[in-house]
């Protein structure tokens, strides 16, 4: 039987996770980008002992044939890299959606008259705006996916609030 953690344990194990999905989030396409590069090893064949022997190492196309008879094809770390990343990743967040489904199946079924259909940032300063997607409006998760898992400051909500109330204006004149 395992034990439980503590609200604490339970809070660091949570900040593992977002700390983990944002080095994710912020790493992967850059090695996406670097997968796709193509690169050969930069040494000309005489360059060693040999003077260009099709045998020699350093030749690309002795490397490549080498590599497909050995098990299958070029091996380039980066590529295994963010292919066994896509892999955990898709995997992570099957069991994150599992977690939860337990979550939610641990309270008591919940009246749709009873959610809160406004989102909570921009309630949070007095102003209503619908909730899209969780507990904030499509773009509060926007905001969040393009700065660092943060709500948006109080300013940056009245200056959007400030620019529909423009637009509402115009279209209305």
């Amino acid at each position: 039987m395992s034990s439980r953690p503590t609200a604490a344990q339970w809070h660091e194990l949570c900040d593992e996770l977002v700390a983990t999905a944002k080095r994710l989030f912020v790493d992967g396409p850059e090695l996406m980008r670097r997968s796709r590069e193509v690169a050969r090893d930069g040494y000309p064949t005489s360059s060693l002992s040999g003077g260009g022997r099709s045998s020699d190492v350093s030749d690309p196309t002795y490397r490549l044939a080498a590599d497909l008879v050995d098990g299958g094809g070029p091996k380039d770390p980066v590529n295994r890299a963010v292919e066994e990343m896509l892999r955990l990743t898709r995997v992570a967040l099957a069991a994150l959606r599992a977690a939860d489904g337990a979550r939610a199946g641990a309270f008591p079924p919940v009246e749709r008259s009873e959610l809160s259909a406004s989102c909570v940032v921009h309630a949070a300063y007095g102003l209503d705006q619908p909730a899209r997607s969780g507990e904030r409006c499509r773009w509060c998760n926007d905001w969040r996916k393009t700065h660092d898992f943060t709500d948006p400051p109080e300013s940056a909500i009245r200056t959007l609030e400030d620019q529909r109330i423009e637009r509402e204006m115009r279209s209305a004149a």
